[in-house]
């Protein structure tokens, strides 16, 4: 018998077998598929998982998707939202994309529950191309004491491409040009103010009737994933903070960035080199770059380990200082002849633990500034020192509801803590904060139930106080500052003027009591319903004036 056609026949079938995970296109941070993983790592269905590195690509998701499916420890409820999410990576999977598209099979399966939907799709044992357009149409209502009486309808158009070549090199852009149905200049202002997507369109703000977007990147992933870097646009989040993130955050649009992620063994390291829209009080800053360092350490299935660094600067477009992605950058900017005073470095550590199955701790410490000399003393010399800290808790399965989530999160940040002494190396982008969206001189408690009804159904009900302190004093005759609280993100600068210990809380009290309640529903496949309404209390403790905002979103968007 001739053995050698079968043998090679079954090398084939392994060789195409190895590239089923093989789409290194990136999950954006925002897709629910995350909260999912979440909760099955959380379950210690999938404990290498680690939520404070994202995004992840579609072959890594699709990995963890592959893990889960072959346990026998999920729920049936769990495994029919699991299955919606293995017709979604079908083409990771099992290099079939159970898919129709309009220019083979027209409207014809437009409503398809079961089948993933493209304008086109093309693909073969090495390259992939997928593309999507999208129609959006959304709602935005303000009531209250601080948005007045205020209502805007929004429509946009976009198209979508992504897919792989010879398996490693992945790629993806996201192109999206809106405009207002309706409301007038007050609305277009609201809708900036409550929306950072919108607040970072210039041509929005200034002719009160166009936006536009767009995300882009290339990545290269080697082929067991050790290495990948891309460069280009897309959203980024670090930190193990479970209902906002210190490190880095989606409180701000994505910037643009050099991204290299190193993988071995139980640790995994990711370098960034972005550029960021400078602001300093309305003046535009042209050179404001961010470099940072974070590295994971996977020590045990129950206990995870980070350590963040980063430096703003504004010294130049490009340096090579912080350019090396292995190096210690607040020593690096110490030393690099630069005034180090108009450069912002951070330091953090942080942790996830999970003690019995269903429920995982975190704690993050960012240190935005430490002089050991000074940090024991009472006066105005201790202003070298700013921390900040997070301490949260996520409880799957919470009250002993199958899906539900309870997620608190206790969050406190020092006066001036993001911002800088000089206001223009701020932790910013577009004037709005990478990390947490809670103010400088802060702390917040937050509160949120999210319940996974179904694959594509979810609600979620949410509330955090905060309480701040708030506050700036000019010198009428020299403007001067005289007094600065350090509660605004965006003016650090006062901070070394002052003359006194910057004691938390300090300045002009404000408390904030915010409720929340959303539901996402996705009724046919890529067809998707958002809903969004808060209420909003705001307590001027200073001078006694309570005010009270009602705010809705509603959105349809159809992806084909």
């Amino acid at each position: 018998m001739n053995i050698k056609k079968p043998v090679i026949l079954l090398l084939v079938f392994f060789i195409s077998a190895s590239a089923i995970f093989s789409q290194q296109e990136l999950t954006p941070v925002d897709d629910d598929v995350y909260f999912f993983l979440k909760r099955m790592q959380v379950e210690q269905v999938i404990p290498d998982y680690n939520s404070s590195l994202l995004p992840l690509s579609r072959k890594q998701v699709a990995g963890f998707l592959n893990q889960i499916n072959n346990s026998n420890s999920i729920s049936s409820e769990d495994r029919s939202i699991l299955n919606g999410y293995l017709v979604d990576y079908s083409f990771e999977l099992k290099r079939n994309p159970d898919a129709v598209s309009l220019a083979n099979n027209g409207l014809t399966g437009l409503f398809d529950k079961n089948k993933n939907k493209y304008l086109y799709y093309s693909y073969d044992s090495l390259n992939s191309l997928f593309l999507n357009g999208n129609i959006g149409i959304s709602e935005r209502i303000g009531n209250g004491d601080s948005l007045g009486n205020r209502k805007i309808s929004l429509f946009d158009l976009g198209l979508k491409i992504r897919g792989t070549l010879r398996n490693t090199l992945g790629y993806y852009l996201r192109i999206s040009n809106g405009a207002k149905l309706s409301g007038d200049s007050n609305d277009v202002n609201f809708a900036t103010y409550t929306d950072y997507k919108l607040w970072s369109s210039l041509k929005f703000r200034i002719d009160k009737s166009n936006f536009d977007s767009f995300e882009g990147y290339l990545r290269y992933s080697a082929p067991d994933d050790w290495i990948s870097v891309w460069i280009g646009r897309e959203q980024i989040n670090q930190g193990f903070g479970y209902n906002d993130k210190m490190y880095y955050s989606s409180n701000t649009v994505p910037f643009d960035q050099i991204n290299l992620s190193l993988n071995y063994d139980k640790l995994s390291y990711s370098f960034t080199f972005g550029s960021l829209k400078g602001d300093s009080l309305g003046r535009d800053i042209p050179n404001k770059i961010i470099a940072s360092h974070r590295l994971n350490l996977n020590l045990f299935k129950t206990f995870k380990l980070g350590i963040f660094e980063s430096v703003v600067s504004t010294q130049t477009a490009f340096s090579v200082t912080y350019l090396n992605p292995l190096s210690f950058l607040t020593s690096a900017d110490l030393n690099s002849g630069d005034n180090t005073t108009r450069n912002n470095a951070n330091l953090g550590f942080d942790f996830e633990y999970l003690p019995v199955k269903n429920l995982a701790l975190q704690g993050t410490l960012l240190i935005d500034d430490l002089n050991l000399k000074t940090i024991t003393k009472n006066d105005r010399s201790y202003n070298d020192n700013k921390f900040a800290f997070q301490l949260g808790v996520f409880w799957n399965n919470a009250f002993g509801l199958n899906k539900l989530a309870f997620i608190t999160e206790y969050t406190r940040l020092d006066p001036f803590v993001y911002s800088h002494r000089s206001n223009k190396s701020t932790y910013t982008n577009w004037s709005l904060p990478l990390g947490h969206k809670v103010s400088p001189n802060s702390d917040e408690i937050s509160l949120n139930l999210k319940y996974q009804i179904a694959k594509g159904f979810d609600m979620i009900i949410g509330y955090n106080h905060i309480r701040h302190g708030a506050g700036i004093i000019v010198d009428s005759a020299t403007y001067r500052i005289v007094i600065n609280y350090g509660g605004d993100i965006n003016f650090g600068e006062g901070d070394s003027k002052n003359q006194f210990k910057n004691n938390f809380l300090q300045g002009y009290r404000i408390n904030y009591n915010n409720f929340r309640i959303a539901v996402n529903y996705e009724p046919v496949k890529q067809i998707y319903l958002n809903l969004e309404a808060k209420y909003l209390l705001s307590d001027y403790i200073y001078i006694s004036r309570k005010l009270k905002d009602f705010y809705f979103r509603g959105s349809l968007n159809i992806t084909l």
